[in-house]
This record gives C-alpha cells, structure tokens and sequence, in this order.
C-alpha cells in the first residue's frame, strides 16, 4: 500500500481521496484540514497511505450502506471522526499502518468473519490491500441481506479464493494471448497478400469495408495507424523501419496494436478478408468472429489489469453454438443460462479459436486449478464457484463434441 509517485499522480489520488472526504457524510471538512495540519504529514507515501485507508477501507462498506439507506428513504449513519483522530496519535509510522490493518479486519470479525491467524491477516492485507482482498473476495461468503459472513466462513477462504482467481488469470491470459497473436498474424498475411508491404495501403480507406456504418470507425483507425506509422517513437523497431526503409509495413506495425484495436480491424476489413481470415481459426463465420474478438477483449483488460475474473460478466453476448446445445445448458426464455457472457463464454470461444493441442492443454490446466482451489477451500464449493463463473456441471464435456 506503500506509493512512490510522481507530482501528476500524486495530485489526482490526493484530490481523488479528498474529493471521497468531502462528499462522504463524516463530519465538516474543517476537522480534516485541522488535522492533518497539525500531524504535519511531510511524506507523500503516507499521506497516500492515510488517505487511501479512509476512502477504501472505511468507505467500502458505509458508501455502500449510505446508498442503500437512501434508497430505502433512510438517514445514513456518519462514521465516528474520532476514529480518525486515534490513528494519527498513534506515533510512528509502523504502529500506525499496523493499526490500521487490524482495525480493518476488526471491521470484518464484527461481521463473523473467523480470524485465526492476526498476523497472517496484517500481512494478507498489506501485501494485497482491503479494497482487492475483503472489497473483491468477500461476497460468495456473505449473506446479502444481513451483509454478514455466513458458515463460519474464515478470512483464508477469501485469501484462498483471491489467490484462485489469481491463478486464473493467469490461465485465461495465457491463452487469450495466443488467440490475439493468431489474428496479428492471420490479418498482416491477408492483408498483405492482397495489398502489398506498402504503409499507404493500410492507410487508405478504400482498402477496407467502407460500408457507411464503419465509415467513422475507419477514419479512426487510419489516424491512429499513421500517427504510429509516421510519428511514433516508443517503439525502437517502428523508428529503425522509419529512418532506414521510409516504411513500416502492415507485419511491422500489428505489433504495436492492442487487442482491442486489432478487433476493430479485422471488423472493417472487406468481407472476403475477413472470411479467408475466419478459415485460419477452422471456418468460423465472420459475424460470430467479431462478437468473439469483442468479448476477448474484455476479458483480456480483465486479467491484464488484475481484476476480478471468475464473477466477471461482459455486456457483450457471444452467439448461440453448437456447443451450447450439445452440452445441453438450459435457457432462460431463448437465451441460455451459461456460456454467453460469464467466464465459460470465453471456455467456449477458446474451443473454436484455438488449435485443437492448445485447448486441450488448456482444459488440463484449468482441471489442475479447480482441483487444488477444491482441496484447499472447504466453505465454498466448487460447483457453488461454477455457477459465478457460468460453468455447466458437465462442462468437461465440451471436447467430446464437435464445433460445428
């Protein structure tokens, strides 16, 4: 929880927490200036750390509680302003964060959360942080109407459950990086096969599917192309192209683009690209590609940024397949319950876009995961962790059938 910035990213946490203080119902903002006046806080870390505590760790909960309460019509309770003020007597800089820690997991222990280990809980909380650890983790062990831990659920079934969701990204982004490395590929081969190395081929608009409704998305991405092309230098290799060949051709500069961007080029490609493009990853049809990549994408932000993955839920539908009714998932009126837009859309995409060898090692990983998360955590079951992450009970299954 400790944060070395610079002057521009120190200002906006610092105006981001004091902006929490302000507007959060914890007694008049003249008391905090007070306060931190007279503590004379001269190290940017700790004020950070000071300031983070109160708008992550305090605040977690009550924000929550005072947008329930107003909805319910009820007065939000404020928070005690002497709590505070007990922290910054508390003398050194160790004994306050320890402090701290501890009355941040007290908080959870009011709530029945079973704390064995003290220190194992400190640690816990320092090395990832109560907004990631407790914020991120807690909810499959709480009852939601009296927001309380429930089945004597401990705080090593949450860390169990952060360090699960950890080995899963891992997974997933593994091979969401090989998906996104395929498509690299496949879409400078077609392109390039058709149009020549030239940099002002990519950068004509008559060169992709310019139907009216990708007209503005088109003109996007070629100014976001040739400023990479042309002015770009954060890239050794696009600088060396530029200076010795006056060129950076199309195989050069896929490697520049996120996966995000990479989406939206195959999207405006012409049909017939994006078709032979869609025989590289076993005829898939181009319509369904699109809402793959989609998808993808936003799984990948997901692992790439260390978020919540397995209750993750994208906005975004992948189509209905084959695999869907062979698996026999039940609907919910025509749309099915699993494998849309959980986690185990993502399974299913990786079925059609990865190689065959790769999904299977995949599978046997993913195997390996639940299987050493189901030894470790007792309190949640795996079948109860299946239904946040969309997973059908016989989802192993999926290899036994064929894709289309």
């Amino acid at each position: 929880m400790i944060l070395r910035m610079n002057d521009d990213t120190w200002g906006k946490a610092r105006g981001d927490c004091i902006w929490a203080i302000k507007h959060v119902p914890l007694g008049p903002w003249s008391m905090y200036k007070n306060v931190l006046a007279e503590y004379n806080l001269k190290q940017r870390w700790f004020l950070i750390d000071f300031l983070s505590y109160i708008s992550y760790i305090i605040f977690s909960d009550q924000i929550a509680e005072t947008w329930e309460a107003c909805d319910r019509g009820r007065v939000p309770r404020p928070l005690s302003f002497f709590f505070i003020w007990n922290i910054l007597q508390r003398g050194t800089y160790e004994q306050t964060v320890y402090y701290i820690y501890r009355t941040s997991w007290k908080t959870e222990k009011w709530k029945n959360l079973v704390i064995t280990d003290d220190d194992f809980a400190v640690e816990s909380l320092q090395n990832i942080s109560y907004y990631a650890l407790i914020g991120g983790y807690k909810h499959p062990f709480i009852d939601i109407h009296t927001r309380k831990y429930i089945n004597e659920a401990c705080f090593e079934d949450i860390v169990v459950l952060y360090e699960f969701d950890e080995e899963l990204r891992g997974i997933f982004f593994k091979y969401l990086c090989r998906v996104e490395r395929k498509m690299r590929s496949s879409i400078s081969y077609h392109f390039c096969k058709k149009h020549g190395e030239r940099q002002e081929e990519y950068l004509n608009s008559n060169n992709y599917g310019n139907i009216p409704k990708n007209k503005n998305g088109i003109t996007k991405l070629i100014k976001m192309l040739d400023m990479m092309a042309n002015k770009n230098k954060d890239h050794e290799y696009l600088v060396y192209q530029r200076n010795k060949y006056h060129n950076i051709p199309l195989w050069v500069i896929m490697n520049t683009l996120t996966f995000g961007q990479i989406s939206k080029m195959f999207e405006f490609l012409p049909q017939n690209m994006q078709g032979a493009i869609c025989q590289d990853f076993g005829n898939v049809k181009k319509n369904e590609m699109i809402k793959y990549l989609k998808v993808l994408t936003l799984y990948r932000n997901v692992c790439a940024h260390n978020e919540r993955l397995f209750f993750y839920h994208t906005y975004i539908d992948i189509p209905d397949t084959l695999l869907h009714e062979k698996l026999s998932i039940s609907k919910n009126g025509s749309k099915y319950i699993y494998g849309k837009n959980d986690l185990f859309s993502v399974v299913i995409t990786f079925r059609y876009l990865l190689p065959k060898t790769d999904f299977l090692l995949f599978k046997k990983q993913l195997l390996h995961i639940f299987d050493r998360y189901e030894k470790q955590n007792s309190n949640l079951k795996l079948n109860d962790l299946f239904e946040y992450m969309g997973f059908p009970i016989n989802w192993k299954e999926i290899t036994k059938f064929r894709k289309i």
